[in-house]
């Protein structure tokens, strides 16, 4: 059974086994420290597979297995070619860089079931945006604490984590860059919301 496979296959068991109630974050933590054959790349890995699929549960689930819900969803939230799309469903790997719309038409999905609750919007807020929000991870924006900025740039360029700099101590990062591995959070920056 190839990596890929044995991906998929665990987290299948993951989504099956996760009950909502608690962050998943903190039952993908959990699970990972009673489970000790996962390295650091098959942590990221599954972790991201059962993240890419929860933005997209409410309107696969209706059409697809618990498997295919996950590399559909990956299709869906990615934008750049993928190894494991590549090797189970390359088909969906070669259009990968369609614009949502196109994703979504070329699945049969319609757009229109992409968020559960949309009467609960108010009018202000575009409900087919909104939802399409839900395939983007958000980014990740540090504030970088008083004379802290040259350890910061240092840590992090040591890393080859890429960063941008949005504004006068404030950075913009990928949120599983992982930086809580080489910045001492709350010391040399916080993490925040860019609203904040």
């Amino acid at each position: 059974m190839s990596r890929f496979h044995s991906y998929l296959t665990n987290s299948t068991k993951l989504i099956a086994s996760y009950k909502p109630g608690s962050p998943l974050s903190y039952y993908l933590k959990k699970y990972f420290a009673e489970h000790k054959k996962f390295g650091s790349k098959d942590r990221k890995t599954v972790s991201s597979l059962c993240y890419d699929y929860f933005r997209c549960a409410h309107f696969l689930d209706k059409t697809f297995s618990i498997d295919q819900s996950i590399l559909h969803a990956v299709f869906l939230c990615q934008q750049k070619e993928n190894d494991m799309l590549k090797e189970l469903h390359p088909e969906l790997n070669s259009r990968i860089h369609l614009s949502i719309e196109e994703k979504l038409s070329y699945l049969n999905l319609d757009s229109k079931n992409l968020f559960a609750y949309q009467e609960e919007l108010s009018s202000e807020i575009d409900a087919s945006s909104y939802a399409a929000s839900f395939f983007k991870q958000p980014s990740l924006f540090l504030r970088i604490r008083p004379q802290r900025k040259k350890v910061v740039v240092e840590a992090l360029q040591k890393a080859s984590i890429a960063f941008e700099e949005i504004g006068e101590d404030v950075f913009k990062c990928s949120n599983s860059a992982g930086l809580d591995k080489v910045l001492r959070i709350n010391k040399d920056a916080v993490i925040q919301d860019f609203n904040s």
